[in-house]
């Protein structure tokens, strides 16, 4: 048994973000005795720009992408600062990096928010925020932003197709107008009779 229990390694892992979490761990001791346990934070701003700008990548920005260099005007410079690092070679900062930051610093203040929250004294509860809770933000974002995307692509359809029964009609009424012109000229000429 001792060759056993010095060879065994098991990997557990346990999301502390669960709502029973507190009580396994009062309760279960064991899991905690004599262990390794290796807590993995968050990720730094950098590495989260990074995974933003990869999940954002296929999402279509418009033209406005190339455009730039005020998205990070006034109080938005310092949010585009914390993600520069991802976006190195690129020498404009278009829209995707402002979405990338915006994701970012939403991030980061619904943790700081949770992490107060905490340590107030009257606090019974603990809400812990992990990178799992940024992906689902941007997931979120993509998901929202393709939805949106949806529903105005359709309503320009509609728009479009309103717009060339316009044209239509505007080419009627022309058309109309020019045989009309025609008709009273015929019925002037048959009156002078």
């Amino acid at each position: 048994t001792g060759v056993v229990q010095k060879n065994l390694h098991v990997v557990f892992t346990v999301n502390p973000s669960g709502g029973d979490w507190k009580n396994r761990s009062t309760t279960s001791p064991a899991l905690f005795n004599r262990c390794v346990v290796d807590w993995f934070g968050t990720w730094g701003p950098k590495a989260m720009a990074e995974v933003g700008r990869e999940f954002t990548m296929r999402l279509d920005m418009g033209e406005s992408e190339n455009e730039g260099e005020s998205w990070g005007a006034g109080a938005g410079a310092e949010m585009m600062r914390l993600v520069e690092d991802a976006f190195e070679g690129q020498s404009r900062k278009g829209i995707r990096h402002a979405v990338v930051a915006a994701l970012v610093r939403m991030h980061q203040i619904a943790k700081d928010t949770a992490d107060e929250s905490a340590s107030v004294a009257s606090s019974i509860t603990r809400t812990f925020l992990c990178p799992r809770d940024y992906l689902a933000l941007i997931q979120n974002f993509v998901s929202c932003l393709n939805d949106r995307r949806g529903k105005v692509e359709e309503e320009q359809l509609h728009v479009n197709a309103g717009l060339d029964k316009l044209r239509q009609t505007q080419d009627n009424v022309a058309d109309l107008k020019q045989g009309l012109g025609i008709k009273t000229t015929e019925l002037t000429k048959k009156e002078a009779l």
